[in-house]
């Protein structure tokens, strides 16, 4: 809520705060009013969340003292982009050769990758749930289940990197593929 929202930024002092716009006891216009008139967060950056994304909306958290609007659902490329641009930060990405490299050295081999009809039912439904991701096209919720995924089963986390590799390639037919197979059992998937 917007008083618990003043409470912790003034004990933290964040660098940035999120704000959602429908909070209760108080909303995210009057508490982003009211953070900007304490000096010691005067240079907090305010971003304003909301599933209404009407102009005046917009307005109206921009004239609270937000610095950028951003409606929901956030996407990750432009928070991070918009997360970028108001810190000031620069965004430091693996060479990808690097990374491969680094990989193939920590991948278990493949006859330790457990099979589909041996994972335990979350492990199995995450994986499933992964394909059906990629059959809407939901690139984001792709890269949250594979973190659970990663989570729930170490193992699989070759199939898992190489999952987000195509993800970050919007490669979403490659990914149905290389689930499907995994899924069917086949031995090829990890290469």
């Amino acid at each position: 809520n917007g008083q618990e929202c003043l409470r912790k930024a003034v004990e933290f002092k964040p660098n940035v705060i999120l704000m959602d716009l429908l909070m209760p006891v108080m909303d995210g216009l009057e508490t982003a009013r009211r953070v900007r008139q304490l000096p010691e967060l005067k240079d907090v950056v305010l971003i304003a969340l909301s599933a209404s994304a009407f102009e005046k909306t917009q307005q109206e958290s921009l004239l609270a003292g937000c610095d950028y609007f951003m409606p929901k659902p956030i996407e990750a490329h432009h928070f991070l982009e918009q997360l970028g641009l108001h810190l000031g930060l620069e965004w430091i990405y693996e060479d990808f050769v690097e990374s491969k490299q680094r990989k193939t050295a920590s991948v278990s081999p493949k006859s330790e990758l457990p099979t589909y009809s041996t994972l335990l039912p979350p492990v199995a439904e995450s994986v499933a749930r992964m394909l059906k991701l990629a059959a809407m096209g939901d690139i984001e919720g792709i890269f949250d289940e594979a973190v659970k995924l990663e989570s729930l089963e170490p193992k699989l986390i070759s199939l898992v990197n190489r999952v987000r590799q195509l993800a970050k390639k919007f490669g979403l037919k490659q990914i149905r593929s290389l689930l499907k197979q995994y899924i069917e059992g086949v031995e090829t998937v990890i290469s």
